[in-house]
């Protein structure tokens, strides 16, 4: 008997936002920032145009689309646990003409072995309570020598020049609070060891810098707050 994809795991749960309609338009801003400069970033550690491609907890399917357009001979799959990301994701696909297949699918527990060139993880990681276990479903998933792709927050370095005393222990609370429901804002920093503990090999970390300047001051205050807002427990805010 399969298990059902239907249990929300980690820190993020669509349903759960005040406003679901804001919450995807926010996904879909950020997936759309700076597409050249994630293109980029997947072709520097692997990617090639004949590659079968995984895009995990793909959301509404734009990183998805972008992948799409660069393959030739290869395809991408998208897989989320959340219905609603996917049926925005199918809907997208639909209209733009993209051969890209979407399932509804549990990163703890994939339904794939050996099959994919080229796994990619875009900011999932800090939500998820047990990464070691996803890590190694995602293994699974991956052809032997194939690569695992992770982009994820470390919020150690998000920070705002001028200094905002207010922002910084915002940032804090919300890195408190999501800790507490399994997540952690800090998770770039123990990517390294997470990989080496689960058998992986030529493990190259790197850092990507997104400044305000890059892509504007309220689409960087949107993009790190609008989350963070959620996630801080609402009995905390009526008692401070």
């Amino acid at each position: 008997m399969n298990k059902s994809p239907q249990r929300q795991q980690g820190t993020y749960d669509l349903s759960s936002f005040q406003n679901q309609s804001d919450e995807l338009v926010r996904l879909k801003r950020q997936a759309s920032l700076l597409p050249q400069l994630e293109l980029d970033s997947l072709k520097k550690h692997g990617l090639k145009p004949h590659m079968k491609v995984l895009d995990a907890a793909c959301g509404p399917g734009l990183t998805a689309s972008i992948i799409h357009d660069y393959l030739t001979t290869g395809h991408v799959t998208g897989v989320d646990l959340d219905a609603s990301l996917l049926i925005e994701a199918r809907r997208m696909a639909k209209q733009s003409r993209k051969a890209i297949r979407f399932r509804q699918a549990d990163v703890y527990d994939l339904p794939f072995e050996n099959e994919f060139d080229y796994i990619y993880c875009r900011f999932l990681f800090q939500h998820l309570e047990d990464p070691q276990r996803a890590l190694a479903s995602l293994s699974r998933a991956l052809k032997p020598g194939g690569t695992l792709h992770i982009l994820d927050v470390n919020d150690e370095w998000l920070f705002m020049y001028p200094e905002i005393s207010e922002f910084r222990i915002f940032c804090q609370i919300a890195a408190e609070h999501q800790q507490r429901k399994g997540g952690n804002r800090f998770i770039g920093k123990a990517l390294h060891h997470l990989f080496k503990h689960t058998g992986f090999e030529m493990i190259q970390p790197d850092v990507v810098t997104i400044t305000s300047d890059m892509i504007g001051l309220e689409t960087f205050l949107q993009i790190t707050t609008r989350f963070k807002l959620e996630i801080i427990e609402p009995e905390w805010c009526e008692t401070n």
